[in-house]
């Protein structure tokens, strides 16, 4: 069993990069806590994982992680806190909330989060000013067959029109993306990063040559069922529930199918 919870651990840090101790429990609910523990503590002699407390959490960092940790590890307790939450470890910690609720919910996709690793789309940006790369929060692929993909960015704050036009840039030359998804828990950001959308396409006759996407979620309902709101080419709207959307069909075509 030591060595089957420890290759279980081993998976999930593979897979998500960073995750938290309570997080871990919850996911890997068939290990007792006395297996989780040994298993960290021999994945931290092979040094394979580095674990360390941030507030009242403990988190464990994957190997690929090592250097972040290690600053934090530096760090005194209310740097850290601050650090944390700029290095944009808070964000990713929600986005692997989301992928994991998503693998649960959609077992014939691969979800995968994209935060610091090698998958970007590049563009020149809307200024010309050099050129920049993106990466989507989470990617959604299916496990075999096609390779358009969904690419889902995790909102929690409105950015600068400029910051949006030029990931839309780059997403239009990126031949995986079928459907960028905004995934947005506040519906006064979802009205307002669509509203701001639907001008600029509409005002600036730009056809889009992806499918531009918004998940408003509510804790009240059920994630299967959560409200897409698709815009096509011409930029009319159609809704969708999710789980519509991330079928076989539409998710090779972004929700146009």
């Amino acid at each position: 069993m030591k060595e089957s919870s420890i290759k279980m651990i081993e998976n999930h840090l593979n897979t998500w990069r960073i995750t938290t101790h309570s997080r871990l429990k919850a996911e890997l609910c068939s290990l007792t806590d006395e297996h989780i523990s040994q298993s960290l503590w021999r994945l931290r002699k092979r040094r394979k994982v580095v674990s360390l407390k941030v507030g009242n959490e403990w988190y464990h960092f994957d190997a690929s992680m090592k250097r972040r940790a290690e600053a934090l590890r530096e760090l005194s307790a209310d740097e850290r806190d601050v650090s944390f939450s700029s290095w944009g470890m808070q964000h990713h910690l929600q986005v692997i909330d989301l992928g994991i609720r998503l693998k649960y919910q959609f077992p014939e996709h691969q979800i995968t989060p994209n935060l610091f690793s090698e998958h970007h789309s590049f563009t020149q940006g809307s200024l010309g000013l050099g050129n920049k790369k993106y990466a989507p929060d989470l990617i959604v692929a299916p496990a075999f067959g096609t390779q358009e993909c969904i690419y889902i960015e995790v909102e929690r704050t409105m950015k600068s029109e400029a910051r949006y036009l030029d990931r839309w840039l780059a997403f239009e030359g990126d031949p995986h993306v079928s459907l960028c998804l905004y995934w947005i828990t506040d519906r006064r950001l979802a009205a307002r990063l669509q509203d701001f959308a639907i001008k600029y396409f509409q005002g600036s006759r730009v056809e889009l040559g992806f499918t531009l996407g918004f998940a408003v979620s509510d804790s009240s309902e059920t994630l299967r069922s959560t409200p897409v709101y698709i815009y096509g080419s011409n930029f009319s709207e159609r809704r969708m529930d999710l789980h519509e959307v991330l079928s076989p069909k539409n998710l090779k075509t972004g929700g146009r199918g």
